[in-house]
């Protein structure tokens, strides 16, 4: 996984097709944004490139939850990635705590540990199950391909999504 090097290029796409040409089977990337959710435009592009050059999965990070993916399903049918740590930020449970003498870098909250929410992991399994659902009943009733992978439809719906505001 080439992890996030898109996002701090200078020219996302072609980062991406370099990416596809040393043989990187995915990229995590947030749409070279600093959240996927604002990187929609440029996580389009990619899904887009993706599906016209069979190239690395986009594998779609930064701010993930389960809104998001909801959000971004709907906005990106061809979306079918998503990296999240489910982290929630909790009180250390220290009982003295000696104020200026820090541990680690200045600055860095010493008196807080980030761990990983079950409930949000487990939300976040719902909404992919139900678009799996829905993908599977859409794909067996219609027997036509799925949108994430028909390149015609992902370069459409990515013109649509240049027009939406999530």
């Amino acid at each position: 996984t080439l992890h996030r090097a898109i996002d701090v290029s200078a020219d996302p796409l072609q980062t991406y097709r370099d990416a596809a040409a040393l043989g990187i089977d995915t990229v995590l990337t947030s749409g070279a944004a600093a959240s996927c959710v604002q990187g929609v435009d440029v996580l389009c592009s990619l899904l887009a490139e993706r599906d016209r050059t069979n190239g690395p999965e986009v594998l779609i990070g930064a701010g993930v939850n389960a809104g998001v993916i909801r959000q971004l399903s709907a906005a990106l049918p061809g979306a079918r990635a998503y990296h999240m740590s489910g982290k929630v930020e909790l009180e250390s449970r220290m009982v003295f705590r000696r104020e200026g003498v820090p541990m680690g870098l200045p600055g860095l909250d010493e008196w807080h540990i980030q761990q990983t929410d079950t409930a949000s992991v487990r939300a976040a399994r719902q909404v992919l199950d139900e678009w799996f659902k829905e993908l599977v009943l859409k794909t067996s009733d219609s027997r036509e391909r799925t949108m994430g992978s028909n390149p015609i439809l992902s370069a459409i719906l990515c013109e649509k999504v240049n027009s939406l505001s999530l």
